[in-house]
Parts: structure tokens; C-alpha cells; sequence
């Protein structure tokens, strides 16, 4: 939407209709890959989270709502960091931004980054 936004022209618009959105699916994660996360967002509720699922990996969700700084025109950072668990030697692993609740929330600036370590 272009209602809001924090850099750029545009950002992520959800509200009660749609609390889940910016689904990017990751590829190539291995057991043990750390995936830092980060998203700008303004409004009531916003998270970061990821979920997966596979053959030898329980399904998980991971989520962080917990806000790093706040700017000047009230849009407030999340970080998220993860390792992918063990077991999941292959899978189906998602970011998604949400947001919770009745008011809209807008997301800027998704951002992640992978770091691979070796066995």
C-alpha cells in the first residue's frame, strides 16, 4: 500500500482481514544455518516468524513481537534470530510477517540474512 511507508514508495498493509503476509520461502537452509531477521512496522501488534515443516523435521514456528528502537515517526524494529533445528535435513521453511488484532499494522523494510556454518 502506499498509505504508509517507512523507505521506499510502498510497504505491507494487514489488518483483521489478513494478519499473515510476505510469505518468502527460504531455500537451501541446512540443520544449524542462522537466519537473522529484521522488519520495521507501525501500528498495534507487529511480528516476525517463521514456520517449517518436512520428512524429518517437526513442524515449528518461531515468532518475535519484541520492538529493538522505535523512529521518530513511530515505526518500531524487530530482529529475529534463528538456527534451523537438527533434525530438519529438509523441509519446507517460510518468513512471514503478522500482525494481531483489529487495527492495521504496516510492515517496511523486511530484511534476513543466512549464515552458514560448517559440521
Amino acid at each position: 500500500t502506499d498509505q504508509e511507508h517507512r523507505s521506499g514508495k510502498y510497504s505491507i498493509l494487514l489488518n483483521s482481514d489478513s494478519i499473515r503476509g510476505f510469505v518468502y520461502k527460504f531455500e537451501g537452509l541446512k540443520p544449524g544455518d542462522m537466519v537473522e531477521i529484521s522488519a520495521w512496522f507501525k501500528g498495534l501488534g507487529g511480528q516476525v516468524a517463521v514456520d517449517g515443516k518436512g520428512p524429518s523435521c517437526p513442524d515449528f514456528e518461531y515468532a518475535n513481537g519484541d520492538v529493538q528502537m522505535k523512529d521518530k515517526n513511530d515505526w518500531k524494529k524487530l530482529i529475529m534470530v534463528f538456527a534451523l533445528p537438527q533434525p530438519c535435513d529438509s523441509g519446507e521453511f517460510f518468513l512471514f510477517v503478522r500482525g494481531f488484532g483489529q487495527e492495521k499494522v504496516f510492515f517496511d523494510d523486511v530484511s534476513y540474512s543466512i549464515k552458514k556454518f560448517k559440521k
